[in-house]
């Protein structure tokens, strides 16, 4: 039996405060759980570091993190990975990043939305009263 050529699937591109980025529907909302337990090696290890690092961040740091990100990232795994720290890390990342959670194509991606609702809660009480409205 033939197997098929795996489909290409084009990037989205989204406009955030005035910028382009591109999100890839990669797949990983079915992988990424797995990567949660300790990892030794692989793609598993370098998203658990990548991780940890948003964790520990300055807002100098972080800035930097999502300057290269939004000009260079496409991967859903990637954005979801910044969007579950950033719901930890509210104080850091709610002001960075309330427009790509908050995004409509973020928030009915297959492979950011469960975390981009996370940041959106977790955001919430950061937003002022009228833009909570």
């Amino acid at each position: 039996m033939r197997r098929r050529p795996p489909v290409e699937v084009a990037p989205v591109t989204v406009l955030i405060n005035g910028q382009e980025i591109r999100l890839l529907e990669d797949g990983s909302e079915y992988a990424a759980w797995s990567f949660r337990a300790p990892q030794t090696d692989g793609v598993g290890l370098i998203l658990q570091r990548f991780e940890a690092r948003l964790r520990e961040v300055s807002t100098d740091e972080a800035d930097k993190i999502i300057a290269v990100l939004f000009a260079k990232n496409q991967r859903g795994i990637l954005w979801s990975a910044l969007l579950m720290v950033a719901a930890e890390r509210p104080d850091i990342y709610a002001s960075r990043l309330w427009e790509l959670a908050s995004n409509e194509k973020m928030l009915l991606s297959r492979s950011v939305r469960t975390d981009a609702i996370a940041a959106v809660a977790a955001f919430y009480p950061y937003r002022t009263v009228e833009e909570r409205r």
